[in-house]
């Protein structure tokens, strides 16, 4: 398991994985991505309302090559704003968003920028508990709309300290393990009346989303 931090051109390489990804977790997004058919196009596109020369993609990749977690950001006055957060569906409940999260903070750090921000839609109950627990402050912004087309939105505010920053290569070898480690699970043997606990490696993983 490895990262890489990328800007244009350089990520052009992993462009098709990206696009997978990214259409996995956000398939609403799917008709409008399958038309772009060149990576220039497609990273205008997921830059959204940023310039995509200025945007830095964070890319986490497991032991066999796949593409299981990846962030986005671009330098604000007063914080790094975070985009595309998103895990691969079987890579979830592991800690690989809350890596990415704290990565950014080390990279913020490095720019001289002690906070990440960024919009939720108000509908995403999910992700607005998550940056909540992680201590992001919530925030009302002017761009929301009740329109079909536009989604009403809530920015969030990070600041964090540097004592709060990670060691990367640290916890990357803790999210390995629990991402590419059988887990232990609880085998029960009866014989008579007795039980006996054995603990045994699940050869075959059941995932949680």
């Amino acid at each position: 398991m490895h990262t890489e931090t990328l800007t244009v051109p350089a990520i052009h390489v992993h462009w098709d994985a990206i696009k997978e990804l990214l259409i996995t977790c956000f398939p609403q997004y799917k008709q409008d991505y399958d038309t772009l058919t060149t990576p220039d196009s497609f990273f205008e596109s997921a830059s959204g309302f940023h310039d995509k020369t200025a945007c830095t993609w964070i890319l986490l990749w497991n032991s066999n090559g796949d593409l299981i977690g990846l962030i986005t950001s671009t330098t604000y006055h007063d914080s790094l704003f975070i985009f595309n957060l998103c895990t691969r569906p079987s890579y979830r409940k592991k800690g690989v968003a809350w890596y990415l999260l704290k990565t950014m903070q080390v990279k913020a750090s490095e720019r001289g920028v002690m906070a990440l921000s960024g919009s939720v839609e108000t509908r995403n109950k999910f992700l607005i508990d998550f940056y909540s627990k992680l201590g992001a402050i919530r925030e009302d912004i002017g761009i929301s709309s009740d329109s079909n087309y536009v989604s009403k939105s809530v920015r969030f505010v990070n600041h964090f300290k540097e004592h709060e920053l990670i060691d990367t290569d640290k916890e990357l070898t803790k999210l390995r393990i629990r991402c590419e480690t059988s887990p232990i699970i609880p085998l029960l043997v009866y014989s008579g009346t007795f039980c006996t606990m054995l603990l045994i490696h699940r050869l075959n993983t059941t995932n949680t989303i």
